[in-house]
């Protein structure tokens, strides 16, 4: 096949996990920050985050089209779209963009993850059973899920001819028969083995078909599409300096940041977002490396009310300013996508080439920078992935041995 292959998605936790789901397979795959197109490996994968997530529709859909268009230039073929399994943010922009600028015989639509509850059964999402609009997500305070109906939130874009398949015809094999007509496609799915056999019948008929849905899907079109060529899985790195910073609030996060503290002996440091304060912060966290090879950064459950903003934008400073003082971390690992994506762009992180993955969407990755005193290694989470130790079981596999 002349080109790349890439996978595309609405934010950069969400790219790497669906990234992942690749990587685990023997795909080489790189995470492209900044720039143009960047086509990987003749066995690799590109993936590409628009970074819209918690953009407008009217901004998400024209920043989506140009991003497929520039790909598309460049050789690549969309093989997958990574979307919310709760179909928060601009989905239906962004798939309209999809079918407004690539034209693909088919696009099938599933966003069921089943090893978190995800479903879809009789064209109905559903968290653990429950329809989503009935859940808490219904008052989700940017994307309020206030209809369950996969078929109709398509159609709320736009998006006509669209068709759905029931739990029986996709277990019955008449996926393919329902993939012949092409158009938009509207899967149920209720276990890992009716995405399997989803992505098996599609691709018997129709090879050039997009999939759009969140992990579940991710993983069963890396199930069924082997690399050209298998990536080694490297050892993971020792590095000499180790930086954790979190962005979020979550609770599981917190937990986290604790049990790094008391079982490893990282220390922790609590700050808030005074200006008159970040100097100081800067030098402690550069001193505690130093000294102990590892700290923590989070900002203080008792900080007051902040910009949701000015809380990355407070721990970007306070890692650039490592970075100039000639005390930079050679592994950074940070949790919250939005952390992420600033600290990489301060940081002028172009490039990140998954290795491998510490827990479900933890995932490590090799960067590649324009600064050499850069940080060598980026480990990016979820505010609300990973168990309370998944911190702690890093340090402890990284950890330079005495």
């Amino acid at each position: 096949m002349p080109g790349f292959s890439y996978l595309l998605a609405d934010d950069l936790s969400g790219a790497l996990e669906a990234g992942a789901a690749f990587r685990a397979r023997g795909w080489s795959v790189t995470l492209s920050l900044a720039g143009p197109a960047q086509a990987p490996a003749a066995a690799g994968l590109e993936v590409v985050s628009s970074e819209t997530r918690n953009a407008p529709a009217a901004a998400a859909g024209p920043a989506v089209r140009r991003l497929l268009a520039e790909r598309r230039a460049a050789g690549g073929r969309l093989r997958f779209k990574k979307i919310d399994s709760t179909l928060r943010g601009p989905v239906g922009a962004e798939l309209r963009a999809l079918v407004d600028e690539l034209a693909p015989p088919l696009v099938v639509v599933c966003p069921a993850t089943p090893a978190v509850g995800r479903t879809v059964r009789a064209g109905v999402l559903c968290v653990r059973g429950v329809p989503v609009a009935e859940t808490e997500f219904r008052r989700d305070p940017g994307w309020p899920s206030t209809e369950s109906r996969l078929a109709v939130r398509i159609r709320e874009a736009g998006a006509a001819g669209v068709a759905e398949l029931p739990l029986a015809a996709l277990r019955a094999g008449r996926a393919g028969e329902a993939a012949r007509t092409g158009g938009v496609l509207a899967s149920d799915a209720e276990t890992d083995a009716d995405l399997r056999q989803l992505v098996e019948s599609v691709l018997a008929v129709q090879p050039a078909a997009v999939f759009v849905g969140a992990g579940g899907l991710a993983h069963a079109l890396a199930a069924v599409l082997p690399p050209a060529q298998a990536a080694a899985s490297p050892a993971w790195p020792r590095p000499a300096t180790t930086l954790f910073v979190s962005g979020s609030m979550n609770d599981r996060s917190r937990r986290q940041l604790e049990k790094l503290r008391d079982e490893c002996g990282v220390p922790l440091h609590e700050v808030d977002a005074s200006a008159d304060r970040r100097a100081q912060a800067v030098a402690d966290i550069a001193a505690t490396l130093a000294v102990s090879g590892a700290a923590a950064v989070a900002l203080t459950r008792s900080c007051g009310p902040v910009d949701p903003a000015s809380p990355v934008a407070w721990l970007r400073e306070v890692v650039t300013a490592l970075a100039a003082r000639g005390s930079p971390p050679e592994l950074l690992v940070a949790t919250g996508g939005e952390t992420a994506q600033a600290l990489c762009a301060s940081l002028d992180i172009r490039r990140l080439d998954l290795l491998q993955e510490a827990e479900t969407g933890v995932v490590l990755t090799a960067a590649t920078s324009t600064r050499p005193s850069n940080p060598k290694w980026v480990v990016i989470k979820p505010g609300g992935f990973g168990s309370d130790s998944v911190w702690a079981n890093l340090r402890r596999s990284t950890q330079v041995k005495s």
